[in-house]
């Protein structure tokens, strides 16, 4: 499911549903091993679905980490840069 506070519905939705979730510390950019968690969780997954929901400043960096990565691995991979926007 994704980095979520742990004080987040999404992660009690997550629990009750046995998904695998990356927890984080609310209202703080993700720790580094939050992140490198999340790498190794879409590194393994065979679909990415990125829900169109608003981003903390904090929060973006594993977001477009992640974009230029997958762009560097797959020539007809696609920037998701144009789902977050620019301000919170």
């Amino acid at each position: 499911m994704g980095i979520v506070s742990v004080f987040d519905t999404d992660y009690a939705t997550a629990e009750r549903y046995e998904l695998e979730v990356v927890p984080a510390p609310p209202f703080e950019p993700f720790p580094e091993e939050a992140v490198r968690e999340l790498d190794r969780l879409v590194d393994q997954a065979t679909v990415l679905i990125v829900a169109p929901v608003f981003f903390g400043r904090g929060n973006l960096a594993p977001c477009e980490r992640r974009s230029r990565r997958s762009a560097r691995a797959s020539a007809s991979s696609r920037s998701l840069s144009h789902l977050y926007p620019s301000e919170t």
